[in-house]
């Protein structure tokens, strides 16, 4: 079955009724006729509130949102640990190989906001929030200055587009869909967002001019390696429109009308 996943833009046309609303409706019977499986990340928990007065969603305006726009039982996904194939062709599981690509994907969706707050912080030119200084970071964000607020929001606003879609990543296979209206962000970087992802890192191995099989222990030595990954992001980030329609000629349906 294919898994599509919503972006939290998709939300908020659907809570406007904006013009991809019909589209995201029709994905929405799909998946009550078992057609497709709608699913949003985990990580958009951490949206920003349209209020400027609190940090974040409470868990009641948020269960409420979700159910006025009909997605109440939505899966919230958690990403999924997953192995790399390295330059030997063996699957490697390395935490730090996930940090990476997570800051990859950051970094090329939205290549003007640090991928560390306290980085975007001092480009930006004010203090990081500090949320020590109060038991609770409501009670924190009471008191700071409102370019501080504005700073956290536009890092929280990537972070959270970027935490999606590497959720999406660690699961998704070639005919799945991240669904998303972003086009200024997703759908504009979404040829960078498919290209081979490339790293250097330091590793012990024998040395370039000793082969094996090795009879004898060998002595292992600093070199530094590339590991190039193809296929980070596999299946379609597309618009609810491109959506409906590839699901339709995957689905042999005739276009649909009334929807514009």
């Amino acid at each position: 079955m294919i898994q599509i996943a919503l972006d939290w833009n998709c939300v908020i046309d659907l809570e406007e009724n904006r013009p991809a609303a019909p589209y995201l409706r029709q994905l929405q019977a799909w998946h009550n006729q078992v057609m497709v499986h709608l699913c949003m990340a985990a990580s958009h928990r951490l949206e920003n509130p349209r209020s400027w007065d609190v940090p974040t969603i409470n868990q009641d305006a948020w269960k409420e949102k979700l159910h006025k726009v009909g997605l109440a039982d939505i899966e919230l996904r958690e990403a999924r640990f997953r192995g790399f194939q390295g330059p030997d062709g063996a699957l490697h599981f390395d935490i730090q190989l996930d940090l990476w690509a997570m800051e990859e994907i950051h970094n090329r969706l939205s290549p003007g906001i640090d991928f560390r707050y306290v980085d975007y912080c001092a480009r930006s030119g004010v203090d990081p929030i500090n949320r020590r200084l109060r038991p609770s970071l409501d009670a924190v964000y009471n008191e700071v200055e409102e370019d501080q607020k504005y700073v956290l929001r536009k890092w929280t606003n990537a972070k959270c587009d970027a935490l999606s879609l590497y959720n999406y990543s660690t699961w998704a296979g070639p005919d799945d869909l991240f669904v998303t209206t972003d086009e200024a962000d997703f759908i504009k970087h979404r040829d960078r967002l498919y290209q081979p992802y490339r790293i250097e890192r330091w590793v012990l191995a024998p040395p370039p001019e000793q082969t094996g099989p090795f009879l004898e222990p060998v002595e292992l030595t600093p070199q530094l390696t590339n590991i190039v990954i193809k296929n980070l992001i596999q299946g379609h980030i597309v618009t609810p429109q491109d959506a409906v329609e590839y699901l339709q000629a995957q689905f042999g349906a005739e276009k649909l009308t009334g929807i514009s």
